[in-house]
């Protein structure tokens, strides 16, 4: 069988050494082809977000330091907010042979059914739950109305690179003129000053 395609969503605003420390824990616990970062559109409203031109613009200079990170634009290239069952849809459709696996926390597992197409996703791809705290899958399919059944094509996995650093930190702590480096992969720091950003 065809080693997996792992896609990844998210703001991305700024990409934070967690999400690539993720990245490499799923790269070297699972048999992974590409490990694919999707950021989010233009469209998604979400106050602060850079334009999605440099989100891709920092994506793309963190991933040169790993032959298995890309970058997907597909949501950025759309002219509308793709649900997510679409966009994994037209991945399928670039890397017809080989699977899909979406990443999920168990916080976004919980709202699945509020989806859309949501049993398609969970029939037609495989999802790759990153538990959080306490959570466990198999509580969550046990427990929510809609899940029940669903869960053949899951791969539960602890999620053991957990950092409490978020972006939201990150912009912070740019904005009070306070030091990120370790925070955030180098070349993503040299972007961001390069460029004047989260100011």
């Amino acid at each position: 069988m065809n080693k997996p395609i792992v896609v990844f969503g998210g703001s991305f605003n700024p990409p934070t050494n967690a999400h690539f420390g993720l990245a490499e824990q799923i790269i070297n616990d699972y048999e992974v082809d590409t490990f694919l970062f999707m950021p989010v559109g233009d469209h998604y409203l979400k106050e602060g977000l850079l334009p999605a031109s440099i989100r891709v613009d920092m994506l793309r200079e963190a991933c040169k330091e790993n032959k298995a990170f890309k970058v997907s634009t597909i949501e950025v290239e759309s002219s509308s907010q793709l649900p997510t069952i679409e966009t994994l849809e037209l991945l399928q459709k670039q890397y017809p042979n080989q699977p899909i696996w979406f990443v999920l926390g168990t916080d976004n597992l919980r709202d699945l059914p509020n989806w859309d197409r949501y049993q398609d996703i969970l029939t037609h791809f495989h999802v790759l739950v990153l538990e959080r705290g306490d959570d466990k899958t198999s509580d969550i399919f046990t427990e929510v109305e809609g899940l029940k059944g669903l869960d053949s094509n899951i791969i539960a996995m602890n999620e053991e690179v957990r950092t409490t650093c978020s972006s939201t930190i990150v912009r912070n702590r740019l904005r009070e003129g306070k030091r990120v480096q370790y925070l955030i992969p180098e070349a993503v720091h040299d972007y961001i000053q390069k460029h004047h950003l989260y100011k």
